[in-house]
Parts: C-alpha cells; structure tokens; sequence
C-alpha cells in the first residue's frame, strides 16, 4: 500500500486555511516549498495555551480539522488529558512551527505486526493526522487487510488501572466504513495486530 498525498500547494493553502479559520498564528510563518524528492505531508505544530500543551493541542486541532468530514467520530476521553506526552525531537519546542516530512518509501505493509513499544523517539505522530486532514480518502480506504489501521507511536499515555499499576499505551487511527466513523483510541505500547501497521516518516525542514 502506498500512500497518496495532496500537490504541496494544495497543502500549504489548506494549513493557512486551517489556521486563520482556528486560530492557530500561523500566517506569518514562513512555510519552505515541498520537498521534490519524495511525497511529503505538510505538518503544523502548535504553541503552547494556557494549561494546554503544544503536543496535546497540536493532537486535539488536527484530529478535529482531519475527523470532521466524517459522518461520526470518536475521540478516546483518555487522549483529552494532559496525560499525553510525544517523544519529541529537538525541532520542536514551544513556538508554533510548519514542517514538511517525508513519507517513507517503504510499503506500508512491512510493518504489520511491530510493537509500538519497540519503536524509535522518532516514530511520527502529529504527521499521521495532518495526513488523515488533508487526506481522509486514505483513512476512509482502511479496512485492516489491503490498507492497515495505523498506531500514532510517537504519543504515549501512561495510565494507571485500578490495582495502581501503570501501563502505556499508544493512539490508533481507524476506520467503520459501514457508518463512515473514524476512531482514535488506545491500545497497549505492548501488543502486535496483523491489522495495524506504523508509519515512518524523515525529516525534511
């Protein structure tokens, strides 16, 4: 399976949409042209707000612009919380930020079955959503066989079950083409599906 993204321009007008329609302070950015040697989504990372992280709002803004096409939604309260934590690359701090990154040119069957949890700092997570917001027909063609569900593997949550333990726990991105629901739930760092697969992405600017 190989993933389709929109021209880069087509990107670049949707995130400037997107941020003058949602506040997001991006007009003044200036956003590098598209990358020419591979596909690339166009990824926009979010200050900080008050109490809300730019890791958790940058989750919250793109899961709302990208999920809004669809006929139903549903969002796991968990990844409403401050709970969330992103592995973090050095790129990405406080201020708000536009990015390019590349998709792999791996197929996105090759890994089916991988643990999140054996997963580098690196895994993408925000790009996964900004891909599903300027591309829903992608997650509207995941049915866990020809188009794996995909784990974000760069977010963590750290829950604690009523014993007091602790487990962590990553978001998954998928699909109910019978009632055209998208879902973004949770499933333990530890487990494999022959039906999920995670995405890998490089940097570019």
């Amino acid at each position: 399976m190989t993933l389709v993204v929109p021209p880069g321009k087509t990107q670049i007008r949707n995130i400037l949409e997107w941020s003058e329609e949602r506040s997001w302070g991006l007009g003044d950015i200036s956003i590098p042209d598209p990358p020419v040697q591979r596909p690339a989504v166009l990824v926009p990372y979010l200050g900080a707000r008050l109490s809300v992280s730019g890791s958790l709002r940058t989750l919250l803004e793109l899961w709302e612009v990208g999920s809004r096409s669809f006929r139903q939604r549903h969002l796991a309260p968990e990844l409403k919380t401050t709970s969330v934590r992103v592995f973090e690359d050095p790129s990405i701090g406080q201020r708000p930020l536009v990015r390019w990154e590349l998709l792999s040119t791996r197929d996105l069957s090759a890994s089916v079955g991988l643990r999140p949890a054996d997963c580098s700092w690196l895994t993408p997570h925000a790009a996964i959503l900004a891909l599903m917001a300027h591309n829903p027909f992608w997650v509207r063609s995941m049915d866990g066989d020809h188009v794996p569900f995909v784990w974000l593997a760069g977010y963590r949550l750290f829950m604690k079950n009523q014993e007091g333990s602790s487990s962590e726990r990553v978001p998954r991105l998928s699909y109910n083409p019978g009632i055209d629901r998208v879902n973004l739930v949770t499933d333990l760092a530890t487990v494999r599906h022959t039906s999920h697969a995670i995405l890998h992405f490089g940097f570019t600017s």
